[in-house]
């Protein structure tokens, strides 16, 4: 993470974050319109189909969810989640639909009662509805799946947060940790490379490069959107930063209120960030999976119930190790075989281990041992193992 002052005197940085971008990707995973990374998509539909969802938002809400949390940046999930569960529903309720709304008095009369979200939304400025119009929330049919996501939110805020957290965990979980995997190097290349060309011009250029959808009044010295009619005085900023992403292709940004004075928030993306179609192997180079090893993991009775329960649900070792009622030194070594074999992703989460399956590896291993087995291009491996 680095720091700097720019032309105009405002203090800048440039990270990797992993928020908002897991919010983008589900972005991405929502709009059938989407054009963007048609493997990946046909990979994470595939592992984490929509019916499975327990949040289901229409893609264009997933941006305003990322926006509601005020955190700096970061390159762990657990920081996302941990952030999600300590906001206070009421106030997740109210940021998530000033953050869709732009407009404090209707979110105001929305939490009061006063009025519904159709009629609050054809009662906006006009420059207010161009904005909904733009991210699909106007003219607003009350029973869309708009609609009746955000009357959760309305009605039922702790239920929202609930299952929007469980949502992100899920999506981690069977997708995302992979592509986080593949995407950070090209993130971190992307920084570099965009703070240099920072460093060799002003802030208005910069942002005509990013094609950032805003435009900078040098004469007014006023920040302002494309989209919506938001203006942000320069001398109020205290810091922009700027991440980069690979799922951002509506080049959405968000600007946090800050302790002290507003600081905007630049994920511009970056179009040459590629993602291979869907493949957890990250090395381009990697040797194929060892199927006779993945066979002996998977030959004995109780590392083969340990794949089904975590198959199901990720667990720790100690839930492993009561569920199978054996011993911690066990249920270690069965872990290390399956570790040894490619089969299992273990993550951090709340100071534990959690494990679970690399599905794309089981999806894979039909064909994999057809190709071993059968094809003549594959050496013949004779070896015994010792009785």
């Amino acid at each position: 993470m680095n720091y700097n002052r720019d032309h105009h005197q405002a203090a800048t940085r440039f990270a990797v974050s992993i928020h908002p971008e897991i919010f983008y990707a589900l972005q991405v995973l929502s709009e059938d319109a989407s054009r963007i990374h048609p493997g990946w998509r046909a990979m994470a539909r595939k592992r984490f189909p929509r019916r499975e969802w327990p949040l289901d938002l229409p893609g264009r809400i997933w941006p305003a969810v990322a926006d509601a949390l005020e955190i700096e940046p970061t390159i762990e999930f657990p920081t996302v989640t941990k952030a999600l569960l300590d906001l206070p529903p009421g106030l997740l309720q109210e940021r998530l639909l000033f953050g869709l709304l732009h407009h404090e008095s209707a979110v105001g009369a929305l939490l009061a009662g006063d009025v519904g979200l159709v009629e609050i939304a054809s009662k906006l400025p006009r420059k207010k509805r161009e904005w909904l119009a733009h991210i699909g929330l106007y003219p607003l049919d009350p029973q869309s799946p708009a609609a009746v996501r955000l009357a959760m939110l309305i009605d039922s805020p702790e239920r929202f947060q609930a299952d929007l957290v469980e949502t992100l965990e899920r999506f981690w979980e069977t997708v995302f940790a992979d592509t986080w995997d593949e995407l950070q190097p090209a993130l971190v290349a992307s920084v570099v490379r965009r703070q240099k060309q920072y460093e060799t011009c002003a802030f208005p250029e910069f942002i005509r490069h990013t094609l950032l959808p805003i435009e900078f009044d040098t004469k007014r010295r006023v920040l302002r959107a494309l989209r919506g009619g938001y203006e942000l005085p320069w001398r109020d900023v205290n810091l922009c930063t700027f991440t980069p992403s690979a799922f951002n292709n509506g080049r959405l940004w968000t600007v946090y209120s800050g302790d002290t004075s507003p600081s905007p928030w630049f994920p511009y993306f970056e179009p040459d960030l590629m993602l291979r179609s869907g493949s957890s192997e990250h090395d381009r180079n990697a040797p194929a999976p060892d199927i006779a090893l993945i066979f002996r993991a998977l030959g004995d009775t109780t590392r083969f119930a340990l794949v089904s329960l975590v198959g199901r649900q990720p667990r720790t070792a100690i839930e492993l190790a009561k569920m199978l009622s054996v011993s911690k030194p066990t249920i270690s070594h069965h872990i290390h075989l399956l570790r040894a074999a490619g089969l299992i992703h273990e993550t951090v989460h709340g100071g534990s281990v959690l494990i679970s399956l690399k599905r794309v590896v089981f999806e894979q291993l039909a064909e994999l041992a057809v190709a071993r087995i059968f094809e003549s291009r594959w050496p013949l491996d004779l070896r015994r193992s010792r009785k």
